[in-house]
């Protein structure tokens, strides 16, 4: 049996007479099962411009669909998807109509930076339809702006779908390792899951059908020993896995140029099987957990169906005051928890406005040391002579990309903190939570679905973080992924900084030499300082408030439940529900048992 013909009319029937709006158990059950079905599952290519993320798609799909320039290309995502008939939309922004386009060249209008630069003509994404066997399960492989963009549209692309990715591709280069740049924007994506491929792009070119490679194998071999190790420490500082073999590398052009040629043996000489193996191996795995997901979800709405029933049948063999003296009892419990949770619920409040000015202080004192360092450092550079605009910006470049490392990495291990800080607080409103249901399963209650209403106000508050303390089946199966708030601040100022820097390495490089080389550096580096400082302001109190409406929801359906079972104190007893109520117990039961044996 099927699992969307397992939860039947019958069953969602069942379950939902035993729980109360707006959380109809057996209708949510059903959605969630609607909502497995769906079997798509998307994965970022990610990287800063240039590393030829474009052309590794390419490879994956065998064709030269993409457009692939040297020079930073893709303005705009492109989500390649499966679809019998092959094409493009294009769709916009801020109008309804979508383009269809069928070439590489008429896609170039849209997708390449020389012919919509900054996405002037506002485009909001482009749905390229292969019919490929790799994207046949689901996968939907997502083309998009490189990291350290020149224009801060690109940047904001990029970082839009980076907040609601489950997995990624990143995209390193060989030549030079893992920059300081590429670190920090990884530590930051990272953080919000924990399975990614990482790939290094080899570098090739072809002479006279020869494709010779740009990187000698030496060269390969210690930059993949260099970043696999950077890579273990950044997993271990997240939690992440990552092991030896875990680095792909891979010649993308080699891999498209055999494709194209039908050299197989170029192919398997790219590596681009291997890298299509470990894809097509995460799909796999995206549906057996969404499959083990959804069981337990069904376990859980059966269980307290079951409980809400039973609870039910014993009010029937009790007198009037017995049951009146049960509800309450459970409705001054309800009272006192809810007291408890409260005073959670304002230190937890009071906690996030003792951290916003810890972080607001750290972010000034940092930038400030940031952007003192970085004109230190660049004035001696000037001091020394070299006032040649491609030296000068190749010096500005490597400055501060070194002190803003040591500026992230303080703002990161701070926001880091202040995440652990919460996520203890609603550790501790769910122990609270736990300890009514413990108190629940000992009273008989009229209330019908008084086994799981207490984790309801809790819900909330999982939902903000991602299920820290939600109740697996009042959390849809396949919400998006929550962003990783502690760093949506390090995130956003590097968009903005990188963007900074890179206007001001492209006026350099057009002025040649400078006569006024420190009042023309002085300004930029005035805008880095204040755009950090602002910009981890900004997020922290978008992520401060988001919290603090959820611990309100809290607090608001704790309320309105208080209410209810205050008025349910005095309500009769039904006692001619006695053989309704053994039938369906009986159903539950059998239920429970078929999945139990469910494969």
């Amino acid at each position: 049996m099927k699992i969307n013909e397992f939860v039947n009319d019958q069953l969602v029937d069942v379950l939902n007479k035993y729980s109360d709006e707006p959380n109809k158990v057996g209708s949510l059950l059903r959605q969630a099962v609607s909502n497995s079905e769906n079997k798509e599952m998307i994965v970022p290519v990610l990287g800063m411009q240039g590393l030829g993320k474009s052309t590794l798609i390419n490879a994956l799909l065998r064709e030269n669909i993409l457009p692939s320039e040297v020079d930073e290309t893709t303005c705009v995502p492109v989500e390649v998807k499966y679809g019998e008939e092959e094409k493009a939309e294009v769709h916009f922004e801020n109008k309804s109509d979508v383009d269809i386009v069928n070439t590489q060249v008429e896609l170039a209008n849209y997708v390449d930076n020389n012919f919509n630069p900054a996405n002037k003509k506002g485009v909001e994404r482009i749905v390229l339809f292969r019919k490929n066997n790799l994207l046949k399960s689901g996968l939907i492989v997502v083309d998009l702006p490189g990291v350290g963009s020149l224009t801060i549209e690109n940047e904001n692309t990029t970082k839009r779908y980076i907040e609601n990715l489950c997995t990624a591709i990143f995209v390193i280069p060989i030549v030079p390792t893992m920059r300081k740049t590429e670190r920090i924007f990884i530590k930051g994506a990272w953080s919000q899951f924990s399975t990614a491929i990482f790939v290094k792009n080899r570098w090739a070119k072809e002479e006279d059908g020869v494709v010779l490679n740009s990187e000698s194998d030496l060269e390969v071999e210690e930059s993949v020993s260099h970043d696999t190790k950077e890579l273990k420490k950044l997993a271990g500082e997240l939690q992440n896995m990552f092991s030896d073999g875990d680095l792909v590398v891979v010649n993308a052009y080699k891999g498209i140029y055999g494709a194209l040629n039908r050299n197989e043996t170029m192919v398997v000489e790219s590596n681009i099987e291997i890298l299509k193996g470990k894809l097509e191996h995460l799909a796999s795995n995206w549906e057996s957990e969404k499959t083990r997901a959804l069981m337990t979800k069904l376990e859980m709405g059966l269980l307290v169906t079951k409980h809400s029933i039973e609870n039910l049948l014993k009010e029937q063999a009790l007198s009037a005051e017995d049951v009146k003296r049960k509800r309450k009892e459970e409705y001054d419990n309800y009272v006192k928890i809810t007291r408890e949770i409260n005073n959670k619920v304002l230190e937890t409040r009071q906690l996030l406005n003792d951290k916003e000015e810890e972080i607001f202080k750290l972010a000034r004192k940092k930038s400030e040391e940031c952007a003192g360092s970085i004109r230190a450092r660049v004035y001696h550079v000037i001091d020394q002579g070299v006032v040649d605009g491609p030296k000068l910006s190749e010096a500005f470049n490597d400055i501060q990309e070194d002190e803003m490392e040591t500026y992230f990495d303080a703002i990161f291990a701070k926001m880091q903190e202040i995440k652990f800080e919460v996520e203890g607080k609603f550790a501790e409103i769910q122990d609270i939570v736990s300890s009514e249901n413990d108190f629940s399963q000992e009273t008989i209650s009229f209330n019908r679905n008084s086994a799981y209403k207490p984790e309801k106000g809790a819900e909330p508050v999982g939902g903000i973080l991602g299920g820290v303390v939600g109740m697996y089946f009042l959390v849809p199966l396949l919400g998006s992924n929550p962003a990783g708030w502690a760093v949506a601040g390090v995130l956003a100022a590097s968009s903005i900084v990188f963007s900074l820097v890179g206007r001001l390495t492209k006026k350099l490089v057009m002025k040649g030499r400078m006569n006024n080389a420190k009042s023309e550096i002085s300004p930029t580096i005035d805008e880095i300082e204040s755009s950090l400082r602002k910009t981890v302001r900004e997020k922290f109190e978008e992520a401060s408030n988001k919290i603090k409406a959820a611990l309100d929801r809290v607090i608001s359906e704790r309320r309105e439940e208080e209410r209810r079972l205050y008025e349910q104190i005095n309500m009769p007893v039904n006692n001619e529900k006695t053989p309704v109520l053994t039938k369906d117990l009986e159903y539950v039961e059998q239920r429970m048992k078929e999945l139990q044996n469910y494969e």
